[in-house]
């Protein structure tokens, strides 16, 4: 099973700021319910509460020590990693959507990243992890213009494990 993470990031690599997303931009919303959607999603309990709710045609695990209730048939509560993958285990590839301490946890696990990099330096207090970028290749990217929905031009890149 391919271990994903998939994150967008500022110029300056800002992920988030007091547990949510500083922008909003749709088409990286479209792009990650694209690489997403009909697959498992770990996250973690803050980044489950910032969305409030189980994303939609996904499996939605969450890694937390402290969430008890499991009461919707597309969401998992995981007590750790090694549970959350299990919960994952009849898929080709699991998503890791956040936050920042589950990144950590899954990125020496990860064979391939989504990364979009968003044209900007945003202020924020949540940074990505920082990671040997030698150690991945880039296999696919996408230049998208800013328009009118839009504010920032950005790319969408993807990396494999070398």
């Amino acid at each position: 099973m391919d271990i994903s993470l998939i994150w967008a990031q500022s110029k300056n690599k800002v992920i988030g700021h007091d547990q949510y997303i500083p922008w909003n931009l749709p088409e990286d919303i479209s792009w990650f319910k694209k690489n997403t959607i009909n697959k498992p999603v770990i996250m973690g309990r803050k980044t489950f509460e910032s969305i409030k709710k189980p994303l939609e045609n996904r499996i939605n695990i969450v890694l937390s020590k402290n969430l008890y209730r499991n009461v919707m048939s597309n969401l998992k509560i995981a007590k750790n990693p090694k549970q959350a993958l299990f919960f994952a285990k009849n898929y080709n590839e699991v998503m890791i959507i956040g936050g920042k301490q589950i990144y950590k946890i899954f990125l020496p696990k990860a064979t391939k990243l989504y990364l979009t990099v968003i044209n900007a330096e945003i202020n924020g207090n949540i940074f990505f992890p920082r990671y040997n970028r030698k150690k991945w290749i880039l296999s696919f990217e996408k230049y998208f213009n800013s328009d009118t929905k839009n504010k920032y031009s950005m790319y969408f890149r993807i990396f494999n494990k070398i």
